[in-house]
């Protein structure tokens, strides 16, 4: 009995460690051509405000279109500098610190073109959580 308790406790602890973790991993990295390095990192409290949905339970809380014309309006204000910022790439995935979670998010990779010339692959991405919340990449240390 006593080794049943203490299994159960260490289960309890390492979920809650795992989790808490979460704010410290990147949900993707890469480096850059200039050599830095840079992550999208959602945190745990912003996941919180963010409601519950999988699958099965039928259509995202946030729709596609909301979720695209929030990352467009973002990607536009933060690559302004670009004559022409497009969506390469939609995915929608799951949180990856447990399980269990029920907390999904897009993320939409873009291609950039500047002076007629396509930059891809560079870590431009954003993340849209079902709440709406537009998360975007930040440097590494």
């Amino acid at each position: 009995m006593s080794r049943l308790v203490i299994v159960l406790i260490l289960v309890l602890f390492s979920g809650e460690s795992i989790a808490s973790r979460c704010d410290d991993l990147p949900v993707l990295t890469t480096e850059r051509r200039d050599g830095t390095k840079v992550g999208l990192f959602i945190a745990n409290d912003q996941f919180a405000n963010a409601p519950d949905w999988s699958p099965d339970s039928g259509d995202p809380p946030l729709s596609f279109s909301e979720a695209h014309r929030l990352a467009m309006e973002w990607a536009k204000t933060t690559y302004s500098k670009y004559d022409e910022v497009s969506v390469r790439e939609i995915s929608l995935t799951n949180r990856f610190c447990s399980s269990t979670d029920k907390r999904w998010y897009y993320i939409f990779d873009f291609t950039l073109v500047f002076d007629g010339n396509v930059f891809l692959g560079s870590g431009n991405w954003t993340a849209v959580l079902m709440n709406g919340t537009v998360i975007g990449p930040r440097k590494i240390e």
